[in-house]
């Protein structure tokens, strides 16, 4: 037995409180934001039952286990009763019929559950936003004082549209924007950098995978056929062909920096920020 719950004492009571909301829209918003809320070992857990409860389900033929089945063995186990175990009260029960609503929600959507929700990023970038254009107003001597510091390397932060820009640099922007083009640089690579056309389908996975196929290290297991037998096929989950944990990074703009999930859809993030920088690195 777990010394905690995995929905923890903290939180339980609101993931059971979900089933009170009459909008199912909400009800999954109110989810997510759990889900996020929870503490990493328990979020991570969490996600690896629902996966494992997910291929049980896929068997349904051969072991009868389908979701409502699943999520009624399962909603005791999450949601620990507190109540009499002599007898149960009726808004007990009816409690208790919610809570394997909830876990019948959590493992139908749980592809969607841990993501950070648009509406959040979209936030974060407006705070930013507001945040720069303060620091762009803060009086003489305090800009004096940080141009004094800017030759200190621990004051360096990437800023893609420098005043010292030329008009062949701001139109060669502007032309990259409109065609949807994006510049990728490796600093932990020999490549200084890759301009890539975006489609309406281009993924980060994409653009890591072709950075990965392109270094030397994955050249020379191809040369010697220490490859895995899936490298030429779509990659499931965060992990780049090359085994060196490579992630895309949105750097600038109107965001500090993020590093992106695979499943990011890069034409429709370059058009929320133009501005950025698209950087790959590992992640530590």
């Amino acid at each position: 037995e777990l010394p905690f719950p995995l929905l923890t004492y903290e939180y339980q009571p609101t993931f059971a409180s979900v089933e009170e909301i009459p909008d199912r829209v909400q009800q999954l918003q109110a989810l997510n934001l759990l889900v996020l809320l929870l503490p990493v070992a328990h979020r991570d857990t969490l996600r690896l039952l629902l996966l494992f409860l997910c291929r049980i389900i896929a068997k349904q033929k051969e072991n009868k286990m389908d979701l409502n089945n699943v999520a009624m063995i399962m909603a005791p186990n999450l949601f620990l009763s507190t109540g009499n175990k002599s007898g149960a009260s009726l808004r007990e029960v009816e409690m208790a019929k919610g809570t394997i609503n909830i876990v019948r929600m959590l493992i139908k959507y749980h592809s969607i559950l841990w993501t950070v929700p648009s509406f959040m990023v979209r936030q974060v970038r407006f705070l930013y936003e507001v945040e720069q254009s303060e620091k762009s107003k803060e009086p003489k001597g305090k800009k004096r004082k940080a141009k004094r510091g800017a030759s200190d390397p621990t004051m360096y932060h990437v800023n893609p549209m420098k005043k010292s820009q030329s008009l062949e640099d701001l139109d060669r922007i502007e032309h990259e924007f409109e065609n949807h083009i994006i510049r990728v640089k490796a600093p932990s690579s020999n490549k200084v950098g890759m301009a890539l056309q975006l489609s309406k389908n281009t993924k980060a996975r994409d653009v890591v995978d072709k950075f990965c196929k392109a270094t030397t290290k994955y050249k020379e297991a191809w040369k010697q056929n220490t490859v895995p037998a899936n490298a030429g096929r779509p990659q499931q989950g965060n992990k780049c062909p090359c085994g060196d944990n490579h992630f895309l990074y949105e750097v600038g703009g109107n965001i500090g920096e993020r590093c992106l999930d695979m499943e990011t859809n890069l034409l429709q993030l370059s058009r929320l920020n133009p501005r950025a920088e698209w950087v790959i690195k590992i992640k530590s």
